[in-house]
């Protein structure tokens, strides 16, 4: 197999000539032996005739392209009022699954035809022969494929095909239905009470040490929010009710929160710190909580340094890989503890009561963790 492989660069290609057919394809990596894995992969489907699969060339031109697609479902998602960077986010999982499924380097010119089981298999034979048969990252990557399979799944959305009407496109619910593996359950395990401690204690002297970060603590772990939605917070989703404040998590013009919508109560302590640190924003005129004017700032604000602070702390990234969004299964956790599975699935947004159950039934420690 070594033979058909070539480096150029830092990435090695096939070359191999079957059936008549010449095929000259990138192989998306550098590893010497997952090039070869994804080569026989590619020869085995070239020997099966499934050169439509693996060259979008090759598809039938009465197909609407990708493109044509992604581009319907960006006008239809706006539309239905989903994020922007959730559109994004599903758009490039899908070209991502292309790309490593065919080796194709531009998934946007393809033709929709391409969207075949045996896309899917070859995808996820990739991802899988990646973790290179370690045990932690096989379950990682299964997990991870679930997620992507998912993802670009939703460009076939009941709502979304039907703003398709103008496109001809195949039938793709071979594809649809193709990549059934089974991700193993995750448990959710408390961390270190001593992880905890310091991280609570550090946070509350952010206000002083790092302001910028001081009230992306309040938002994650004070009000157990998604970074998507600390991203989008504006000072006006904190409203006053007969029982005290709370954050309005609902969908609104320019946001549509994942899960269902929800009202979080402010603690008295959250609310100080979070009136504290408006009086010091106030003279920039912003409508967000979170520092930053755009929303790339924004998020680079909770996915680079927010993370970065967390690692700093101890959280690291092989045990936690989420960062931030550790904060929300911790406090989503007591939440389930000290208030039921009712309320915890009411604060943190989940539209069923088994995502509650299962992923956050944990018991809380004795003695309790620090107040916020």
């Amino acid at each position: 197999m070594t033979q058909n492989i070539q480096k150029r660069g830092n990435v090695y290609y096939l070359r191999v000539q079957v059936q008549g057919r010449r095929i000259y394809r990138s192989l998306g990596t550098g590893n010497k032996q997952e090039a070869a894995q994804r080569a026989r992969d590619m020869i085995r489907a070239a020997k099966a005739e499934r050169f439509e699969a693996l060259e979008g060339s090759k598809a039938r031109s009465d197909f609407a392209r990708l493109g044509e697609l992604v581009a319907a479902y960006q006008a239809a998602a706006q539309v239905r009022g989903i994020r922007p960077r959730t559109i994004n986010d599903y758009i490039t999982t899908l070209y991502h699954i292309v790309k490593v499924g065919s080796g194709l380097q531009d998934p946007a010119q393809a033709s929709t035809a391409i969207l075949t089981p045996e896309l899917v298999k070859v995808y996820v034979t990739n991802k899988l022969n990646e973790a290179n048969g370690d045990p932690v990252a096989v379950k990682r990557a299964r997990r991870s494929v679930v997620s992507a399979l998912r993802q670009a799944r939703a460009l076939f959305s009941k709502w979304a095909v039907n703003s398709y009407s103008d496109l001809n496109l195949p039938d793709v619910q071979p594809f649809l239905a193709a990549g059934d593996i089974k991700a193993d359950r995750v448990l959710y395990r408390l961390p270190p009470k001593s992880l905890i401690d310091k991280t609570i204690m550090s946070g509350k002297l952010l206000y002083d040490t790092d302001p910028d970060l001081y009230p992306v603590f309040l938002l994650t772990y004070g009000l157990g929010m998604r970074a998507g939605e600390a991203v989008a917070a504006t000072w006006s989703w904190i409203i006053e009710t007969p029982d005290g404040p709370r954050m309005e998590i609902i969908d609104r013009p320019g946001f549509k929160p994942k899960g269902r919508d929800r009202k979080v109560p402010i603690s008295q302590e959250v609310m100080k710190g979070l009136d504290s640190w408006l009086a010091e924003c106030e003279p920039i005129k912003t409508p967000y909580i979170l520092p930053g004017r755009s929303e790339a700032q924004r998020s680079n604000l909770i996915k680079r340094r927010f993370s970065a602070w967390m690692r700093g702390l101890g959280w690291s990234a092989n045990k936690y890989p989420k960062a931030a969004h550790e904060l929300r299964k911790y406090i989503g956790a007591r939440w389930f503890t000290e208030r039921g599975a009712e309320v915890a699935q009411a604060w943190l947004g989940h539209i069923s009561i088994e995502t509650t159950c299962r992923f956050y039934a944990v018991l809380s420690r004795d003695p309790a963790p620090i107040e916020l």
